[in-house]
């Protein structure tokens, strides 16, 4: 099920994607070897290294609804969870952007970044104390990069690439 929309009130987040993902029960994440790498073009070695990946950041057999919004205007991070919580959307990390990116790359629009936001204490922390914002980077249909892109504190910059931040809630 996929449809399009877009959010007339809202003057930040415009709703562009929306799906139903199961997680299949046999599913199983492959490990991210960024040496040897068929998934992604492009890893930052943080990401890796400073993430402990769990199998269960998205539970087997489960039914998931999957907004993607498009980000119309620099906002804080601050701004983007509370949006999150108000949408009745998990707080995740970076295991559930890539377990979505293997089941189903047509959520990760072409040319965009998508970011995942989740409770800032369990972001990697960077040398400066800055807390980084993971994101899937699509750049053509079959080439992506994971990194670490936006500091939490310092929000949500458009100067780059289009923005987008992905939101998942549990079916019942």
């Amino acid at each position: 099920m996929m449809g399009k929309s877009s959010s007339v009130l809202d003057p930040i987040f415009k709703l562009v994607k929306c799906e139903i993902i199961s997680i299949p029960s046999t599913y199983v994440l492959h490990q991210i070897d960024p040496l040897n790498n068929n998934h992604f073009y492009y890893v930052n070695q943080l990401c890796i290294d400073n993430h402990t990946f769990t199998q269960d950041a998205l539970k087997h057999g489960e039914h998931y609804s999957i907004k993607i919004f498009e980000v119309k205007k620099e906002v804080s991070s601050q701004v983007c969870i509370e949006f999150m919580r108000n949408h009745n959307c998990i707080l995740l990390d970076l295991t559930a952007l890539i377990i979505l990116r293997e089941l189903n790359r047509e959520l990760f629009q072409i040319e965009h970044w998508t970011l995942l936001f989740s409770d800032k204490d369990t972001l990697y922390r960077d040398v400066a104390g800055n807390h980084r914002v993971p994101g899937i980077y699509r750049r053509s249909e079959n080439e992506f990069a994971l990194s670490l892109i936006n500091s939490f504190e310092d929000g949500i910059s458009l100067k780059g690439s289009p923005v987008s931040i992905i939101c998942i809630s549990k079916q019942s």
